[in-house]
């Protein structure tokens, strides 16, 4: 439909503005410096409501799930399964824009 089109139009010629918030790998214990990715039960595109898991990873001592801090749509996923991440670094970037637009159109 043309309202779509235009939506997707406007997305893309201003992506600076989007609020794309970048949720990096936990603390997941005083010893534990990385993890490893062994499930993602979203992809990008994805929409999640706050505290849902998007990545879940695994250590010697402990697996943690990894849950988006507010909702928003999944724009990556930085990794893929079995890749071994480190604390601190990036591990999915969040649109929290999206949360505002899905509440317009219900």
């Amino acid at each position: 439909s043309l309202l779509s089109r235009s939506r997707t139009l406007a997305t893309r010629s201003m992506p600076s503005q989007m609020p794309i918030k970048l949720v990096e790998v936990p603390s997941m214990g005083d010893s534990i410096t990385e993890g490893t990715i062994v499930d993602l039960p979203v992809a990008p595109g994805d929409y999640v409501e706050a505290d849902d898991v998007v990545v879940v990873l695994e250590t010697d001592k402990v697996s943690v799930d990894v849950r988006a801090p507010e909702g928003g749509a999944i724009v990556e996923i930085i990794g893929e399964i079995d890749d071994v991440v480190e604390v601190g670094s990036g591990l999915f970037r969040l649109d929290t824009d999206a949360a505002a637009d899905a509440d317009a159109d219900a």
